[in-house]
């Protein structure tokens, strides 16, 4: 039981809304655990620290928490004393809680809960549910159904509804993180991604497969950090592993697919293959690369080179179908018309490593 005490992780405060602090005495040691709310230092959010410490020393671990919470009705049913099974309506409480670091430069910032390169997050029903592993990088709450011994969630309809409810609860505060500056790529990393096995199995006690509707919510919805430093719906937008984002802009984008006043690309990553990057795959968007652009360029030019013979036809009419083809491939030559000599130097670099990569590809 000492053991346990002195183990005891401040974490068992985060979602324990009546109790701040807890001291264990054992013998001659004293440890202090405590949670300090902030409600009102990031607007709506709700901050918490939770600390540790050992008293008669100086050392204090903490670490900062982004909670979110909300009362939801379920529908419950139970047994009275005659053994008749009654329906009522019942409000329980739910709850996220994301890891957050305060940076002096850039502020406060969400990141991902891992362990050994793994999901981390943990299920609470007040208490972490030590045994369920939920494959998430946040914590998650609510008065789950619990089997005998605490430690998991039992296999009901009703616990699967609640998850449900806590995803709702995700997308009804995503609005609130963008604009307190914290939806970014830290953000993402936080996010499931298509290569995180949220399903039951061995490794997961229960099925959070549904946490992964939050690609709906990016792909429709304006929450996707674009490089112009706006957000979008990620579906139909354009991500470039190569870079080649900065050479074409969204205004180059624009006059190639005819189209206006769309931000076309997607921020990238600083590393490719990491949490950020696995979540931006995972939406509706497409990856562009120079070989595309020069795919879509050269259908436009073939279209013009078809009539450009007959141009200097005399007898050639020049019907409107014709003037939309000559004007188009004006607008799209503009793209590079419009272009300085730096420019062309970098884009001559990644044309000679597109080439170079399809050379090697043959060797």
């Amino acid at each position: 039981i000492g053991e346990t005490l002195r183990n005891l992780n401040p974490e068992t405060l985060l979602f324990l809304s009546h109790i701040k602090k807890i001291v264990c005495k054992i013998d001659s040691e004293e440890w202090i655990l405590k949670r300090n709310d902030s409600p009102n230092l990031l607007g709506s959010k709700d901050l918490c620290t939770l600390s540790k410490n050992k008293a008669g020393t100086a050392t204090t671990t903490s670490t900062h928490y982004i909670r979110f919470f909300d009362t939801i009705k379920i529908n419950v049913s139970e047994k009275d004393e005659n053994d008749i099974i009654k329906y009522y309506e019942k409000k329980i409480d739910i709850g996220i809680a994301f890891k957050a670091q305060l940076n002096e430069k850039s502020g406060w910032s969400i990141k991902p809960i891992i362990y050994n390169d793994n999901p981390a997050g943990k299920v609470f029903t007040f208490f972490p549910c030590e045994a369920e592993k939920s494959g998430l990088c946040f914590h998650i709450h609510a008065p789950f159904a619990l089997t005998v011994n605490r430690e998991k969630l039992r296999n009901e309809p009703d616990n699967e509804i609640i998850k449900n409810k806590i995803v709702d609860l995700l997308h009804s505060n995503l609005t609130k993180i963008r604009e307190d500056n914290l939806l970014n790529m830290d953000f993402l990393k936080s996010l499931p991604n298509d290569e995180d096995d949220l399903g039951a199995n061995e490794n997961n006690s229960s099925n959070y497969e549904m946490f992964k509707r939050v690609f709906d919510f990016f792909n429709d919805e304006s929450f996707t950090p674009m490089e112009n430093g706006t957000y979008e719906p990620a579906k139909g937008k354009l991500r470039s592993k190569n870079r080649v984002g900065t050479l074409f802009t969204d205004q180059d984008m624009n006059i190639l697919f005819n189209t206006e006043n769309i931000a076309y690309w997607i921020k990238n990553p600083r590393q490719l293959n990491q949490r950020d990057d696995k979540f931006i795959q995972s939406l509706d968007c497409s990856n562009y690369n120079l070989n595309n652009f020069l795919d879509d360029y050269t259908r436009e030019k073939n279209k013009y080179d078809e009539i450009e013979e007959s141009l200097n036809n005399k007898d050639f009419v020049i019907h409107e179908g014709i003037k939309k083809i000559i004007s188009r491939f004006e607008k799209v030559s503009e793209i590079f018309n419009s272009k300085k000599y730096d420019w062309f130097c970098k884009f001559y670099v990644q044309l000679e490593s597109m080439i170079s990569s399809y050379d090697n590809s043959y060797e």
